[in-house]
């Protein structure tokens, strides 16, 4: 499973090619976009739908800022440092949106800022929230998770499924800006691949499930995320979250 977090206005102008080169590839990928930046994106992203791609809700608040001395875009509005009352307004903000402008209503989140909320108590407070509003899974875990758990998990009052991780540290998330953009990162393009599909390699032959994302705007331009896929998609069978979970059933 491919899943995009489209947390920057970059993210939109990137965002259709991506989209349409998977579908290319095969591969039908889910989008996490913040409310605010789903309405400024409107159009892209209903075309996307349109495809049949899944929207999962994302929170409502803008939870990224483009700091103009660093010419970087920076993350703020992290739900683990929000009051509980903050965090509930903003996922049924988010859940409110995708309906709106989507015209479906989402079965499925991601926390804004990937694993940084993720204590047993705040699952438990998250879960308890989205069972409340009708969803059908979290996808808002650390690949330890899914070591410990399983690869969907029921521990907390929902279905979660853990993000994958590298296939030489198992734990370790496995993303585009690690990868692909952080100005001190440690891994690059041809890292991106290789842990991926070692991680893939790892699971072939046997019951496993690989759920990785990225942010469009961090591979727009870099053909190796898309061949990371391709060689993905033959050694396992692409798929959705909503396809996994009629499995599940």
């Amino acid at each position: 499973m491919v899943s995009f977090d489209c947390d920057t206005a970059d993210d939109i102008e990137a965002a259709w090619d991506v989209h349409n080169r998977l579908l290319g590839l095969g591969v039908m990928p889910a989008y996490a976009v913040p409310g605010e930046l789903l309405a400024e994106g409107a159009s892209v992203y209903r075309r996307i739908s349109a495809t049949g791609a899944e929207f999962l809700n994302h929170g409502y608040r803008r939870h990224t800022y483009f700091d103009q001395a660093a010419g970087l875009h920076r993350s703020c509005f992290f739900y683990d440092r929000q009051p509980r009352g903050a965090v509930a307004a903003d996922v049924t903000g988010g859940d409110k949106a995708v309906a709106e402008i989507i015209g479906l209503r989402p079965r499925g989140f991601r926390t804004p800022h990937f694993g940084t909320f993720q204590s047993e108590d705040q699952l438990r407070f998250l879960h308890g929230l989205l069972r409340r509003l009708g969803y059908a899974y979290s996808t808002s875990t650390a690949p330890r998770f899914g070591l410990r758990y399983g690869p969907v998990f029921d521990r907390h009052g929902l279905r979660e499924i853990p993000i994958s991780g590298c296939g030489s540290r198992l734990s370790a998330v496995l993303d585009s800006w690690g990868c692909f953009r952080a100005p001190d990162r440690v891994l690059g393009p041809e890292d991106y691949r290789d842990e991926a599909i070692k991680m893939a390699r790892l699971l072939a032959g046997g019951p496993g499930l690989l759920n990785y994302y990225a942010d469009p705007s961090h591979i727009a331009d870099q053909p190796i995320f898309f061949d990371t896929v391709a060689t993905l998609a033959k050694i396992a069978s692409p798929t959705t979250y909503a396809s996994l979970l009629e499995r599940l059933t």
